[in-house]
């Protein structure tokens, strides 16, 4: 095979250029929904001069109440803490640079694969890049500063596969793919499919593999195999994430969570549908046409490929019970989305000067990536309205923020804000509407004075409300909700009800009050606050 060459500047240029621009919007942006609770945490450990300790804690601290093991999740919070503070622009540039690098990283081992195919991927890498830059259903794994792990789970994995492939006799270099690996792990638990698709990619690798390869892959396994034991120990279950049931996943719950993927995109789409049914019909006709192109060692290379983005799909299905009608969960379609566009680089090369254009139709190759041009534009119209949607509800939680500072000023005693949880597919303030009112998004603590609540709580408020909980965040005033503070808080105490109920206008960006409900019974009580906020979404109250 002929020496490979490093690629040219230009092949990873347009594509970082047109995805840097679409997503550069978001640096004057605002923090949504889990942003919170990362923000927040990496704050006060920087307030107690306690950044590197309380980091370095969570890489020995296993949880088994969320079956969650991320520390490298809490590394990056303390690293943006450590360089920008609570700067909204310095946390969303790390998930901008992080996609911008996986983005040029699909152009590159693109271009790499298929060079060991002896093909010309330059053209096809460029392609492959642009298209999974500006595709429109992984942008939540870009905007979204806390669901930053599926893209830093896929560039560590990438740049481990680049190396892999690019020196094939280098023992030092091929050790790198699993240490990227063991990084990767701490970002999240995706990262376990990753040695069965260097395992695919190893079977269809067009040339004889190097011993140091060979061992990276299986050094791979052998720490997914070690990994598994771990967490079966600590959490009861190698497999379950997000739920915690004790019997693994069946394939027969396959169809169904399939068949959600269908209403999810609805859902993420909702303000672009035609945009959405043209992208879909243009990138299937994209990878058919490809597909037929590919022979002999890149087609079988770019089927293990497209295996491996089948492979993590089904794994996440499986694991997750399939996909959310409200659009939410983009994120978890970041990798399987690098590694599709890694598969049509590869079928789409061109071939070399002495190749024989019949051999490899060429033609089928050429007009497949051409639709793939006109998918990527359709996608980027469909991206478009997305990020736009994703601003709005970004601009939409900062006048909450601020809104509330002034209504207390205003307002004295206990006001209970009710929030929605969505702005369209876009999670707004759920799970952290606490921190809301809490430094350092605000530069006093409120929750004494603005209780942001709901309507999936609204049962349990009423209850925490009866308790007494009013009485104790007025005696508390807290700052810091640490296990303390919310101990204090839940302390029995005399029943008081809010002062005032009102909830936040979408339409008029504005906090509304409303008559209070009566407290005397429960129903009567969540149901005048449920009625509430619908009519509060709708403009009528």
């Amino acid at each position: 095979m002929r020496a490979l060459r490093v690629p040219s500047r230009w092949i990873f240029a347009i594509p970082l250029a047109l995805t840097g621009a679409m997503y550069a919007r978001f640096f004057s942006g605002f923090w949504l929904g889990d942003d919170f609770g990362y923000l927040r945490h990496a704050w006060l450990a920087a307030a107690n001069h306690r950044l590197w300790e309380h980091t370095w804690i969570q890489f020995l601290r296993v949880d088994p109440t969320v079956v969650f093991y991320r520390p490298m999740m809490v590394a990056s919070a303390a690293f943006n803490e450590w360089i920008g503070g609570d700067t909204f622009a310095a946390w969303f540039g790390f998930n901008y640079f992080v996609h911008l690098g996986n983005t040029a990283m699909v152009a590159l081992l693109s271009e790499r694969l298929a060079a060991a195919c002896g093909r010309d991927g330059r053209i096809a890498g460029i392609i492959a890049a642009t298209f999974f830059g500006l595709c429109p259903a992984l942008a939540e794994g870009v905007f979204w500063v806390a669901a930053r792990e599926d893209a830093c789970v896929t560039l560590l994995t990438l740049v481990g596969f680049y190396i892999w492939a690019s020196s094939p006799k280098s023992t030092m270099r091929a050790a790198v793919l699993p240490l990227l690996l063991i990084i990767a792990l701490g970002f999240k638990e995706s990262a376990v499919v990753f040695p069965l698709q260097m395992g695919l990619v190893a079977l269809a690798w067009p040339i004889r593999l190097s011993r140091a390869q060979v061992l990276a892959v299986v050094a791979c396994g052998v720490l997914v195999a070690i990994y598994f034991i771990v967490r079966a120990h600590f959490f009861g279950s190698f497999w379950r994430v997000y739920t915690r049931p004790d019997t693994l996943p069946h394939l027969d719950e396959l169809w169904p969570d399939v068949r959600s993927i269908g209403d999810w995109w609805k859902g993420l789409t909702w303000n672009r549908p035609g945009g959405a049914t043209i992208y879909v019909g243009l990138l299937g006709s994209a990878c058919v046409l490809v597909a037929a192109a590919a022979r002999g060692g890149r087609g079988r290379l770019a089927v293990a490929l497209l295996c491996a983005c089948v492979g993590i799909v089904v794994a996440t299905l499986l694991n997750v019970n399939g996909m959310v009608a409200s659009g939410e969960g983009g994120r978890i379609t970041y990798t399987p989305m690098a590694w599709l566009a890694l598969a049509i680089g590869v079928a789409g090369a061109k071939p070399t000067l002495h190749a024989s254009p019949k051999e490899i139709h060429e033609r089928y190759a050429r007009a497949g990536l051409g639709l793939l041009v006109c998918a990527t534009i359709a996608g980027a119209w469909v991206l478009q309205g997305e990020l736009r949607t994703a601003r709005s509800a970004q601009n939409l939680v900062r006048n909450i923020v601020n809104g509330s500072r002034e209504w207390a000023v205003t307002h004295p005693g206990l006001t209970l804000l009710m929030l929605e949880e969505h702005y369209g597919p876009i999670v707004t303030t759920r799970p952290a509407q606490g921190w809301l009112m809490l430094p350092p998004v605000q530069p006093t603590p409120l929750l004494h004075r603005v209780l942001p609540t709901l309507s999936a709580e609204l049962d349990a408020r009423y209850d925490q409300l009866s308790a007494g909980l009013a009485t104790r965040l007025d005696k508390v005033r807290p700052w810091r909700l640490d296990a303390d503070e919310i101990k204090r808080l839940f302390v029995h105490d005399t029943a008081r009800w809010p002062e005032h109920y009102a909830c936040w206008s979408a339409r008029t960006d504005r906090i509304v009050e409303f008559a209070a409900p009566d407290p005397s019974d429960r129903t009567r009580w969540t149901t005048a606050l449920r009625d509430a906020l619908g009519q509060c979404a709708t403009g009528k109250l």
